[in-house]
């Protein structure tokens, strides 16, 4: 399964970064939007630099597992 590298704007207003492994990006949007975070970005771990803007598309399962850190 692909992991995605994400950040988010968690309920304190902090910006949160994280490792997330899902089947697709669409997946990750949904599980961060669950626990009330408002997600910035979304990309697929593999990629170095320039990452790009997240869009979600499609619908998602809520199977995925999650690594957080607060910065």
């Amino acid at each position: 399964m692909p992991s995605y590298r994400w950040s988010a704007v968690n309920g304190g207003g902090n910006v949160v970064r994280g490792v997330m492994e899902a089947p697709d990006r669409a997946v990750v949007v949904e599980r961060l939007q669950r626990q009330g975070q408002i997600v910035l970005r979304a990309d697929p771990a593999d990629r170095r630099r320039g990452l790009s803007p997240l869009h979600p598309t499609g619908p998602a399962s809520s199977r995925a597992t999650v690594r957080a850190e607060t910065f």
